[in-house]
């Protein structure tokens, strides 16, 4: 199966690139930053094309003959969606309606990574941290459990909106057009990949143990976070491959909840005693608390658990940037 992966130099297209040229598939890597194309360049039977997804031309070369579609470039970052909308707006969102409009007559599979903490700024049973001048407010939505597929999407910021465009998109040509689109609402995915080791705190955390500096928790740490190691959520996406289960939206996370002390205590302890500082609570208006995700959809439909542990995780995170 040939398979056109965008954003094949970033940390995720990278490591999903090279694991479905590992399983034998032809796959076509676009994108479009210099040194993401050294990295897809160096990814052994991954076809290397520069090219950028908001260009009309770039994407009708590229998904030319393509099978299946991982759309896997986006701005992920808060802070880059929020100094520059625009951009995000158009490579998280508006290249899902440029890239099915080359494909959609084609393709057996479509897939769109959205995010948890994009969509669900406010799940059932969540605690969250509103912050204005007259200072923090704490609320805790009622009616607890994990948070499923079923919880209202309320993104709040330019990163969760610009998601929120490219699953409306892909919502709209699947009915519309039935063109075979599958969502994906990840977590924290953590964990190395030919791009490096990521942005998240797990990766900061480590950075800072390896160097011998105290691990910065921002806040009393208390705040929860799911954790889902990569290699899992590439299994997610081969399961998806082999099954090709369009029309869903589907959780993809560890389904346990682990506080931001907690992650900190398990680095310090595999690396060696760092220690933990606490420092201010970072500026944010809308802080979620604590919650934890539900991965029940995406067993059942894909047939896929995650296997890794958050210690077994961490332990080979450490060793790939130790290598580095």
């Amino acid at each position: 199966m040939r398979i056109l992966v965008t954003g094949a130099g970033g940390y995720l297209g990278s490591a999903l690139a090279r694991r479905l040229a590992d399983e034998g598939h032809g796959v076509t890597g676009l994108e479009n930053d210099h040194r993401g194309l050294e990295v897809v360049r160096d990814l052994r039977g991954v076809e290397a094309v520069e090219g950028d997804v908001t260009c009309e031309e770039d994407v009708a070369a590229a998904a030319r003959g393509a099978s299946a579609v991982f759309h896997m470039a986006g701005v992920s970052s808060v802070d880059a969606c929020r100094d520059n909308p625009r951009l995000a707006l158009e490579v998280n969102g508006y290249a899902v309606r440029t890239l099915l409009e080359h494909s959609m007559d084609d393709v057996q599979l479509f897939a769109y990574p959205s995010s948890v903490a994009g969509m669900y700024t406010i799940p059932r049973g969540a605690v969250y941290k509103h912050r204005s001048g007259g200072g923090d407010a704490v609320y805790t939505r009622p009616s607890g459990g994990a948070v499923t597929e079923e919880d209202p999407v309320v993104p709040v910021n330019d990163y969760g909106v610009s998601k929120f465009l490219g699953e409306t998109y892909a919502r709209a040509y699947r009915e519309l057009h039935g063109a075979p689109t599958l969502v994906f609402r990840q977590s924290n995915v953590y964990g190395p990949s030919p791009a490096g080791p990521g942005d998240g705190v797990a990766r900061i955390f480590v950075e800072r143990a390896l160097r011998g500096e105290p691990l910065e928790v921002h806040g009393p740490g208390e705040q929860t976070r799911d954790f889902l190691f990569v290699d899992d959520l590439l299994d997610a996406y081969v399961a998806a491959l082999e099954g090709q289960p369009s029309g869903e939206t589907l959780n993809l996370s560890s389904g346990a909840s682990t506080s931001v002390n907690r992650l900190a205590e398990k680095v310090s302890g595999l690396v060696g005693e760092a220690g933990v500082n606490h420092v201010g609570s970072r500026e944010e208006e809308l802080e979620i608390k604590k919650y934890t995700v539900s991965n029940e959809r995406a067993r059942g439909v894909l047939g896929w658990e995650p296997k890794t542990s958050l210690d077994d995780g961490l332990k080979r995170l450490i060793d790939a940037m130790e290598d580095e």
